[in-house]
């Protein structure tokens, strides 16, 4: 690590240096603003904490790990780590060993519960090695290409409430969100969230103005060219369609600007699938499951009504 420096929190230059590293070798996908969000965001609920790998020399950014950390309703803290990555030429010597024990050290010597989305290649050596051995469930990465949406398949029965954030109590969106992500604390990441360059959404709420589903997008990627159907939290899923729907409309003319559509349910949300089928005429196509791992204990998620999960970034659900 002689020849390295870690950046602390440094400004989003970085992030965008190694937002495009990872998406041109390994196809992860991200918004240029989401580090922005973590920030802001999860600087309020918690803590967010991320570490750059800098070259002493040509100042050239060499790889990143993020954090942030929030407390939950059970009275424990979580910490979710994401964006774990370095450049190839650096693998194989222990720097990147180093980085992840640097991240995490503080908070494994406290005993907090940790979080973080796996490699499939890398969940046995994360459970084995660094203690994550207890399992949720996957995460799919379902994508399409825009050009095979068509939001007039969804047969809508006219009955959902659709609205925008602003028609909404703010307190009604959090508690709903506790309800279905297990009750991390983490509002004030999920309004930068939705309020972030790129990002749309609307909101479904019921007779007594309760908030019964939210769907989010943003556009990701280098070239913001792709879009990523997150959060996207529903009772069922007659009320997961009607949102989509309207939220995809609202794009307009942005979603034909994009390339392809990515939504990132549970493995085992069948709904999910099904609607991503019927929004692209079955072209849709599964092209990852990636494992959900923790060191202490699973934060318990309502799955069925996870259509797509916040952010597999640092998002547990």
């Amino acid at each position: 690590m002689d020849k390295y420096e870690l950046l602390v929190n440094p400004d989003p230059r970085r992030w965008i240096d190694v937002l495009g590293m990872a998406e041109k070798e390994f196809g992860w996908r991200a918004s240029k603003h989401d580090y922005e969000s973590y920030l802001n965001g999860y600087g309020k609920d918690g803590e967010f904490r991320s570490l750059f790998l800098c070259d002493t020399g040509t100042r050239e950014t060499m790889g990143s790990a993020l954090t942030a950390t929030v407390d939950t309703e059970q009275g424990e803290k979580l910490m979710s780590i994401g964006w774990y990555y370095l450049k190839k030429e650096l693998r194989g010597h222990g720097i990147g060993t180093e980085l992840f024990n640097k991240i995490t050290a503080e908070k494994k010597l406290q005993g907090t519960n940790m979080c973080l989305t796996a490699a499939p290649d890398m969940s046995v050596k994360y459970a084995a090695k660094s203690g994550f051995a207890e399992y949720s469930w996957h995460i799919s990465v379902i994508s399409a290409q825009t050009s095979d949406i068509d939001v007039f398949n969804f047969e809508i029965d006219g009955c959902t409430n659709v609205c925008n954030m602003d028609q909404v109590a703010w307190d009604k969106i959090v508690a709903f969100d506790e309800k279905v992500q297990g009750g991390v604390k983490r509002s004030n990441f999920l309004k930068c969230f939705f309020t972030q360059k790129g990002a749309l959404n609307k909101f479904a709420i019921s007779d007594d103005g309760s908030v019964i589903g939210y769907c989010n997008i943003r556009t990701v990627g280098v070239e913001e060219n792709d879009l990523v159907i997150a959060p996207f939290y529903a009772k069922d899923k007659a009320t997961a369609a009607a949102l989509l729907k309207e939220t995809l409309m609202a794009a307009g003319d942005n979603l034909g600007e994009c390339k392809s559509v990515l939504l990132c349910p549970p493995k085992h949300n069948q709904e999910a699938v099904d609607i991503m089928s019927a929004l692209t005429n079955g072209k849709a196509v599964v092209e990852i499951n990636y494992p959900r791992q923790f060191t202490k204990a699973v934060i318990p998620a309502k799955e069925q009504m996870i259509f797509s999960i916040s952010d597999y970034v640092l998002g547990h659900a």
